[in-house]
């Protein structure tokens, strides 16, 4: 099973497809914590307020 979070809206976020976006549009935070990741692609909020049904994992970037 993929692993993703779910936003109050039940809108689900990849881990996959999170790590992707970190390595292409900032690069400069591959390895680092998903908070840090998190808030470069503006979707803290949706993961602060969601469910994540699955073990995160440290770095986004690890899940590509």
């Amino acid at each position: 099973m993929e692993g993703y979070f779910s936003g109050p809206d039940r809108t689900k976020y990849y881990f996959k497809d999170l790590g992707e976006r970190i390595r292409r549009e900032y690069p400069h935070l591959v390895g680092e914590h998903i908070f840090e990741q998190l808030d470069a692609l503006g979707v803290r909020e949706p993961f602060e307020q969601g469910r994540t049904p699955m073990q995160l994992p440290f770095s986004f970037s690890d899940t590509v």
